[in-house]
């Protein structure tokens, strides 16, 4: 897999690409944070935060809701995109709780809503912000993976 990786012209195909064959490179910490992020990007563009946590339920329970919002909004900070770690960390842990909640048949769902609508809305405010800064930064991570993944 390295040949390959280290032959794509394109770092950011080439990170997307390793991101599919890889599951949860937890052997990497800074490429797994930005799976994290990439996999946030890619939720909240296709339906938002609701997607997210649907979606991305598995890794939450993994790590817990904390610790995957420190990891997200820290990778989120460090490929240089302040902005966004600010409405997760108002909203995620609270949308979380709610959709565990809604999971559990508690009458939450306006509350819910309301907070998804919330977030959505400044998070879409943003435009392409998070595109342009996680392509950027895949340059760090496929140099990361093209050193430590073996043939």
């Amino acid at each position: 897999m390295k040949n390959d990786l280290l032959n794509e012209g394109n770092a950011w195909e080439a990170v997307l690409s390793a991101g599919l064959t890889i599951n949860r490179p937890d052997g990497f910490k800074v490429a797994h944070d930005y799976f994290i992020a990439l996999d946030f990007l890619h939720e909240l563009e296709n339906g938002g935060h609701g997607s997210l946590l649907e979606w991305s339920s598995d890794i939450i329970e993994e790590l817990g809701i904390r610790t995957y919002i420190e990891r997200l909004t820290s990778m989120l900070e460090k490929i240089g995109a302040p902005e966004y770690p600010e409405i997760e960390k108002q909203y995620a842990e609270k949308l979380w709780v709610l959709n565990r909640a809604l999971a559990n048949g508690e009458d939450v769902v306006e509350e819910y809503d309301r907070l998804i609508e919330e977030a959505d809305k400044r998070y879409s405010q943003l435009g392409e912000r998070l595109l342009d800064r996680m392509q950027a930064y895949s340059l760090v991570i496929y140099k990361e993976l093209s050193e430590n993944i073996e043939e």
